[in-house]
């Protein structure tokens, strides 16, 4: 199946200009002349499935799919705790999910912000060792950009790291207890920080 998903994105990435990513050396990196070149579209697509974490956090077999490759041009959001996470990361989720837990703690709600954090966290499955997920950074692209979909995949609520004894051991003691995850992620291989903006609730 990640063998189709990485000849789709490589196909797309070759299809035509995203002047939404203009700009970005990783994009235009892929350009010969100004045009897609399918050679190097198809060895960024190979990159990107061999050299991320991609395939760890998205289902191969999901209830809602398989992995998908699209062009996007609805906001999204990325949970960050500025100066530890990368803000302009290729891990995004849909406005979707923050409208819904902003319907569910509605306006005056005291910690309201701290609330909706709180509440997403499980369905992104995102460990607490890796973000302390305090701010969210939105992304709004001005045209469409290349990304690949999936359905979350379930993840311990801390992550194992060798090198952080006590992120290790608090690993060891809880490592069969799991954030189940399987909400939609979206996966953005090329970012272009110009789109990004810290998100004020």
């Amino acid at each position: 199946m990640w063998p189709s998903v990485e000849e789709k994105f490589a196909t797309l990435l070759s299809s035509k200009i995203y002047p939404a990513l203009r700009g970005v050396a990783a994009y235009d990196g892929l350009l010969t002349a100004g045009k897609p070149d399918a050679a190097k579209c198809k060895a960024f697509a190979n990159q990107v499935m061999t050299k991320t974490d991609l395939q760890s956090g998205i289902r191969e077999k999901g209830v809602t799919g398989v992995p998908q490759v699209e062009e996007w041009s609805k906001p999204l959001f990325r949970a960050i705790t500025p100066g530890k996470n990368n803000p302009n990361g290729a891990w995004w989720f849909d406005t979707e999910l923050l409208d819904r837990w902003l319907r569910n703690i509605p306006a005056g709600t005291p910690d309201r912000k701290q609330k909706v954090m709180e509440s997403i966290r499980p369905m992104l499955a995102v460990s607490f060792n890796w973000n302390d997920f305090t701010e969210l950074q939105a992304m709004n692209p001005p045209s469409p950009i290349p990304v690949i979909t999936g359905q979350g995949t379930h993840k311990p609520i801390f992550s194992p790291d060798p090198r952080d004894k006590a992120a290790q051991q608090k690993y060891e003691e809880n490592k069969n207890v799991f954030f189940i995850g399987g909400y939609k992620q979206v996966f953005v291989p090329i970012v272009n920080p110009a789109s990004t903006k810290l998100h004020v609730f």
